[in-house]
């Protein structure tokens, strides 16, 4: 039991480690949560959540076949998703300067029109199973930690993925309901300044994505 109780500890610090970095799912789960609820930046969270847990599976299981995929075709991968990162900053940006900071609900209203719950959590799967780089990751993680060496067992490796999403979970969740709070305490403007902050950070990753396979 006290070792579960370590493998869960770990795989939650684990999904919290590799969710914590600013990228364009943080973003969109911070975006949505200014501009509508908090558990509409959680669902995208979970969108997120759910890509990590499926590279934790693929690096946990040792899928080696789709390890080779993904490493051959990591480039086309970055590029597609540095275009549609991009995108997403450049409609970001305009929005922010189409958009007036009126009252909550028209926030609110025009944040559901541009993208809906279900919309944003597959944007954020498609967008973490778009980085490959995610995986390699996992891949350095379970390293260092010795799990490739211990070859865990099946359900031992089930409980760590499992608790991974569950650490992922809970980083978007606070992040959801951190950026929401920050909007009742300073209004709507909290909303624009993050709109033109999150739309040039997007359009920054984009490029990067775009120019590191170049490198």
């Amino acid at each position: 039991m006290n070792e579960w109780l370590i493998l869960v500890l770990t795989g939650i610090a684990i999904g919290i480690a590799v969710a914590a970095p600013v990228g364009a799912v943080g973003v969109l789960v911070i975006r949505r949560a200014l501009a509508d609820r908090p558990w509409a930046g959680f669902v995208a969270g979970l969108g997120g959540a759910l890509g990590d847990t499926i590279y934790a599976g693929i690096a946990g299981f040792g899928l080696t076949a789709v390890t080779q995929f993904l490493d051959e075709w990591q480039t086309p991968l970055r590029i597609g998703g540095g275009i549609v990162i991009t995108a997403m900053g450049v409609g970001l940006l305009v929005h922010a300067r189409l958009s007036r900071p009126s009252t909550t609900a028209n926030i609110a209203v025009g944040g559901e029109t541009m993208m809906g719950r279900r919309k944003s959590f597959f944007t954020a799967l498609a967008l973490t199973l778009g980085n490959p780089i995610a995986l390699l990751s996992l891949i350095a993680i379970f390293a260092a930690a010795g799990f490739n060496n211990d070859d865990p067992s099946f359900v031992d490796t089930c409980v760590l993925v499992g608790s991974i999403f569950v650490g992922s979970a809970l980083w978007f969740l606070i992040l959801s309901q951190s950026a929401y709070a920050v909007s009742q305490r300073y209004g709507t403007r909290a909303a624009g300044v993050f709109d033109a902050l999150a739309a040039i950070l997007l359009i920054v990753l984009g490029a990067i994505a775009l120019v590191a396979p170049l490198g």
